[in-house]
């Protein structure tokens, strides 16, 4: 394939003003460190030219800004779709997270309050930032259910072991258990599965675990990010699709989760790091991870693994920066039905 010529400035503030952006916001960007920054060529007159793939991203700065007003989150989002940030940057920018999330959190003995109190507001919300509604339940369970769910991802022992009758509830919200003892939760371990998180939300060791974490570790968390946050969509329903109406509720209930975003990649990147960090594995072994998780193939051998009939619908799901990648990948027979859905995703990504 031809290598793209490179960017005159110019053209990119062309660009960047047809879509409303400003120069003074373009520069402020850059220097955020959400574009790459120019190169001078010294022949003849002094041009200054972006790297070849710049336009790109910034049509996923200008998409990711849709979503939030962070640049932080938006950094991250950019830095696990692959975009050239420097591991610096990124780390910054996870820590800033992190950061945020201690400053927002009560003292120890305010928990339960602060459970209770954002547990309505979660179990209230809905649209894209709501979770999934595929169960009849009262209002008191759903709240309950939630509390459950955030006495988790804090860490919070005490709340934990004191909700624990509530997990019939999470598992009911999550379309994993019909009544009391129907559905999928007698067969599959989801509680189990949910406590592996923890902790997502503890400040503290989510800043030890970045003190800790090198170059490579954030590497690993990066593809790692990645390659969930694409995947996990059109996975997950697969796990259960030969469940038949006993797994509808929770395809459901996986296809009504909000798309990755921001906040998202984030919180998949600093929980890889948590988990990194606990087991502190030897350096060969980041290595064989880092290669694993950064090679093609683990995207390719992903879909090819898709019955023939989901497949075009599983691809049409990843992230349009995933997409040509893994068509050129794919072996002959097993891209019927994808012909034009990389340009297409990726002009509607620019859009």
């Amino acid at each position: 394939m031809e290598a793209r010529p490179p960017i005159d400035a110019r053209t990119l503030q062309r660009i960047a003003a047809e879509c409303q952006v400003s120069p003074r916001t373009l520069e402020h960007w850059r220097k955020r460190g959400l574009l790459p920054s120019p190169t001078r060529q010294p022949r003849g007159r002094a041009v200054w030219h972006y790297p070849p793939d710049s336009e790109h991203q910034l049509q996923r700065v200008l998409h990711w800004r849709t979503r939030t007003r962070s640049l932080e989150l938006i950094a991250i989002a950019l830095w696990i779709e692959g975009f050239q940030l420097s591991t610096g940057r990124a780390r910054s920018a996870l820590q800033e997270v992190a950061h945020a999330i201690a400053s927002e959190l009560p003292p120890q003995q305010d928990l339960h309050a602060f459970i209770e109190t954002m547990a309505y507001k979660v179990a209230g919300a809905r649209g894209k930032r709501g979770l999934p509604r595929v169960a009849r339940m009262k209002s008191e369970e759903r709240v309950r259910a939630c509390a459950y769910l955030l006495a988790v991802v804090l860490d919070a022992e005490d709340e934990v072991n004191a909700r624990e009758g509530d997990t019939v509830l999470v598992e009911r919200m999550f379309g994993l258990r019909s009544g009391q003892g129907g559905g999928l939760a007698a067969h599959e371990p989801f509680i189990d599965a949910l406590h592996g998180l923890r902790p997502l939300m503890a400040p503290p060791k989510l800043l030890a675990a970045l003190d800790w974490a090198g170059d490579e570790h954030l590497e690993v968390a990066r593809a790692a990010a990645g390659l969930i946050g694409a995947w996990m969509p059109v996975i997950g329903p697969e796990l259960v699709a030969d469940q038949g109406t006993r797994g509808k509720p929770f395809r459901q209930a996986l296809a009504g989760l909000p798309d990755p975003g921001p906040e998202i990649y984030a919180q998949l990147a600093l929980q890889t790091l948590l988990a990194l960090h606990e087991k502190q594995p030897p350096t060969a072994e980041i290595t064989e991870m880092s290669e694993a998780l950064q090679s093609s193939n683990t995207s390719v051998q992903m879909l090819a693994m898709l019955a023939p009939g989901r497949r075009a619908a599983g691809f049409r799901t990843l992230p349009p920066y995933a997409r040509a990648s893994v068509r050129e990948g794919l072996p002959r027979g097993h891209d019927a039905g994808l012909d034009g859905e990389a340009e297409r995703g990726h002009r509607r990504s620019q859009g």
